[in-house]
């Protein structure tokens, strides 16, 4: 397997292999749907079907990527997901980069969807949080209501749509005016021992607003130039 690291943002990240597909198509290739409280009408939607382990009580964990996005576009709003399968959902910490010019270092990020749930804090490594198993395709968004795993943990925590996790450095607003044709890569880093797991895929599906604006220029600001 292909691996390379780089250090980004102050944390050294491993790339695992090369995507074994990435295209814009229809989310939920297999796994649950998408809760109605996170509609997708009228967004451009990415997926890459990626599979890597998720390496057991290891901080620097591995990236998912890259999820192209066409160019042309100025991002309004972000939903993204993950398809994975995980015992103790506060192991994990499950992050969203964007790479401006898909040059395999991300420049804008980290977004949380899942920041050790239910402990205090988003530590690299620690103990316990919540004890749910993860399977299927988890969604966030600024627009849901409740993040994974904070404030409810059964022994299955059901894949749908969710809020950014709360203690997610930022919000997906923080993409918010970039120009597409970048690329997204997702983070998974499990923090603690004894519980393992495997990514499948990632999504990323973007509200655009249409072609990126272009600076006016006056006639005397073009004349001046000959």
């Amino acid at each position: 397997m292909n691996l390379k690291a780089i250090c980004s943002l102050t944390m050294c990240l491993t790339f695992v292999g090369t995507a074994l597909a990435t295209d814009k198509t229809d989310i939920g290739y297999g796994s649950e749907p998408v809760r109605e409280d996170c509609p997708l009408d009228g967004y451009d939607v990415y997926t890459i079907e990626q599979q890597a382990a998720i390496p057991d009580d290891d901080p620097d964990g591995v990236l998912i990527g890259p999820i192209e996005t066409a160019p042309g576009g100025t991002i309004g709003d972000v939903i993204w997901g993950v398809d994975l399968e995980h015992t103790y959902t506060g192991d994990l910490r499950v992050w969203l980069y964007y790479d401006i010019d898909c040059d395999a270092v991300p420049d804008i990020g980290p977004v949380a969807g899942l920041c050790r749930a239910g402990l205090d804090g988003c530590e690299a490594s620690d103990c316990c949080g919540c004890s749910g198993d993860l399977g299927g395709y988890y969604y966030f968004s600024d627009d849901a209501s409740d993040p994974l795993g904070e404030f409810d943990c059964p022994d299955a925590l059901a894949p749908g749509c969710y809020q950014t996790a709360i203690d997610s450095p930022d919000p997906l607003s923080l993409f918010d005016g970039e120009a597409t044709g970048g690329c997204f890569w997702v983070f998974v880093a499990d923090g603690a021992g004894l519980d393992t797991g495997t990514v499948f895929g990632a999504t990323v599906a973007l509200e655009t607003g249409g072609s990126t604006p272009v600076e006016g220029v006056t006639w005397g600001e073009i004349k001046s130039t000959y």
